[in-house]
């Protein structure tokens, strides 16, 4: 009798993983890195965003490959009612004249989406990994991406600031690609503006004179000084950079929570989902409409206090859901 021993043993063996492309699936349901609320990426957020969630939810196969939808808002991986209400909370809360205001998304919820991005090649159209890593190392810095601000020379910029990085940091590739006499001249009206610049502050004259000749060997020498060597060598010739530098940031404090009008579609999936009775959905329905045509709105608060008069228990998680 042959040995089972003598069988040919198998062996457990590894195969290599290849890189995961993004399919069109990927590209339906996506978060938004840079502003959450702006669901398709117009680079403003409306109640289009809002309604985009709400149409996805109603008709979750309805988008198409060539549709790009960022409708995970929250950043947990999945697309839900909470969604729509988050986008709503914005609107709600967002002054007319203001250009932009602050995400009320989780920050860590951001950062773990961007993150699992970076490590899955699953990044959203249109978007590099240096300018996700950029807004990953903003959001870790305590930075706002949806207002502008960026982490950069290893601080948070405003707005502004990163205007002005970004045209230095042009003029800087635009000059490497000009001759050697359009090269020098660019180079020589940047030192300029920054004696200029020194000047303006109270600087001394020989304290521009020499920090102005060490710039421009730097770049002679095609190793230019970076922004934080520079500040250094200041410092070491005796200039506050503090003064001269001044980390200027604007308070930017959240936006105080207002009570919600949720819309009729919206509370009725809820409620839909909570296994709510028909007839109490027809009665809170009808209540909204009314109070619509009388030309006021009824609350998430009034809206729970209307099925507690009709003798529904409200679970934990409803009342969660209409109160976000």
């Amino acid at each position: 009798m042959k040995k089972s021993s003598d069988s040919p043993r198998r062996w457990l063996r590894y195969e290599a993983l290849e890189p995961r492309a993004m399919m069109a699936s990927d590209l339906m349901e996506l978060h938004n890195f840079i502003m959450p609320e702006d669901c398709d990426n117009s680079g403003s957020v409306s109640p289009l965003d809002a309604l985009m969630v709400i149409n996805s939810l109603n008709q979750p196969n309805s988008g198409t490959a060539e549709e790009t939808r960022f409708i995970d808002v929250d950043a947990d991986g999945r697309t839900s009612p909470l969604d729509a209400l988050v986008v709503i909370n914005y609107l709600n809360s967002k002054s007319p004249d203001a250009p932009s205001m602050p995400s009320a998304v989780r920050t860590e919820n951001r950062i773990a989406r961007i993150e699992a991005a970076l490590a899955n090649f699953t990044l959203p159209p249109n978007m590099g990994l240096m300018q996700a890593q950029e807004i990953l190392d903003t959001l870790k810095a305590g930075g706002r991406p949806e207002i502008g601000e960026r982490f950069m020379e290893g601080r948070i910029l405003e707005r502004s600031e990163v205007q002005r990085v970004e045209n230095e940091r042009s003029a800087v590739l635009v000059a490497d690609r000009m001759d050697e006499d359009h090269r020098d001249k660019a180079i020589s009206e940047r030192i300029e503006g920054f004696a200029k610049r020194l000047t303006e502050a109270g600087v001394t004259a020989s304290v521009i004179t020499t920090i102005s000749s060490e710039i421009k060997a730097g770049f002679d020498a095609k190793q230019p000084l970076t922004f934080d060597q520079i500040k250094s060598r200041l410092t070491e010739l005796g200039v506050d950079v503090s003064k001269l530098f001044p980390v200027v940031r604007p308070p930017v404090s959240p936006p105080p929570r207002t009570e919600i009008t949720p819309p009729t579609v919206l509370v009725t999936m809820i409620l839909n989902r909570f296994q709510v009775p028909t007839a109490t959905i027809e009665i809170v329905t009808k209540a909204m409409t009314l109070a619509t045509e009388a030309g006021k709105s009824l609350t998430a608060r009034q809206i729970l206090d209307l099925l507690r008069e009709n003798g529904v228990q409200i679970p934990a998680g409803l009342e969660r859901w209409l109160r976000r």
